[in-house]
């Protein structure tokens, strides 16, 4: 079984929410804003200024491939906290670090707000997650993903904490092999959180084992009919065929069926009128049509392979001729 950390500091959540205020990426969550917004209040002049310098800063230093320094919340989240700042001071121009210190300062007094609220609960969150994981009951998924992909021999789970009324939490694995980020609410959503680390973490393993060269059957005119299903026409047809693929484990995947005891998220008889730019009506589709051909692979401790990512693509294909 892999070592496993959970982890957060003051620093990387007031990178995230300095990042996810800027809106510089789609991954960016609006709704976190207009909900931090009812509690810091909004935004003077001065504020926005700084936000725009901060996006021209985020979106030079983009997500990449995990084995460059590029990503700017690299030295942000994977570093100790006494760290963060001589790391990031390394992987950016002097003018941009001295842009970057500027910025946290004058948010500083807003952060603070969020964080006096927050601040234990994510003590108390990143202990109840780790204690979770840990829970031999929840050690089987991870051995699961192992013989499906490989191993890794360490993971470390980045907790930030999101706000309360947020309509469902998030994740990320964006920075190096093993470490992902766990956007989460409060401890109701242990179980949830466990499901998203499994799919942030089948990332990782997923490019180990295929290293970014996913190879279909798919013609021409497959991929530019899966460019109508926003997932695709947003992350490209490789990563959206990643990101299908991984799908059909968690979080809504076969994985939850076994964890929270749920049947298959989509019934038998599918919807009628199943939309092309309704994300839950893809993702729906997609599990409930990979469900025993996963199942065959998790049975007979196949490691995903060519054939079942076909076999999922040809399906997201499928979608595109079923829905309107």
């Amino acid at each position: 079984m892999q070592k496993i950390k959970v982890k957060f500091n003051k620093t990387a959540q007031q990178f995230f929410f300095l990042s996810n205020l800027s809106e510089w990426h789609f991954s960016c969550n609006p709704t976190y804003n207009q909900l931090w917004f009812e509690t810091i209040g909004h935004l003077d002049e001065k504020e926005k200024k700084t936000l725009k310098k901060l996006k021209a800063i985020f979106k030079k230093y983009d997500f990449d491939d995990e084995n460059t320094n590029h990503y700017l919340g690299k030295p942000f989240i994977d570093s100790e906290e006494n760290d963060i700042w001589d790391n990031v001071s390394k992987s950016v121009s002097k003018k941009e670090f001295e842009e970057l210190k500027i910025a946290f300062k004058v948010f500083e007094k807003k952060f603070n707000i969020l964080w006096l609220k927050d601040g234990k609960k994510i003590d108390a969150i990143s202990k109840k997650i780790y204690k979770s994981i840990n829970d031999q009951k929840n050690k089987k998924f991870f051995k699961l993903l192992e013989n499906l992909f490989g191993k890794i021999n360490e993971i470390i789970v980045n907790i930030f904490i999101i706000p309360q009324k947020s309509s469902s939490i998030a994740g990320g694995a964006n920075t190096k092999k093993g470490v992902i980020t766990l956007e989460i609410r409060s401890a109701k959503d242990i179980k949830e959180g466990i499901l998203m680390v499994l799919h942030e973490l089948s990332h990782h393993l997923f490019r180990q084992l295929h290293k970014d060269n996913i190879k279909t059957n798919l013609s021409d005119h497959d991929k530019i009919s899966l460019c109508k299903i926003p997932l695709f026409k947003e992350q490209g047809i490789n990563s959206g065929i990643e990101e299908a693929v991984l799908l059909t484990l968690s979080p809504d995947g076969i994985f939850r069926s076994y964890m929270l005891g749920n049947s298959e998220k989509m019934s038998p008889e599918l919807k009628k009128n199943i939309s092309l730019s309704n994300r839950s009506d893809f993702e729906n589709y997609i599990i409930y049509q990979t469900k025993e051909k996963i199942l065959d692979y998790i049975k007979n401790k196949k490691q995903i392979d060519k054939n079942y990512i076909n076999f999922v693509a040809n399906t997201a294909v499928h979608f595109t001729k079923l829905a309107k």
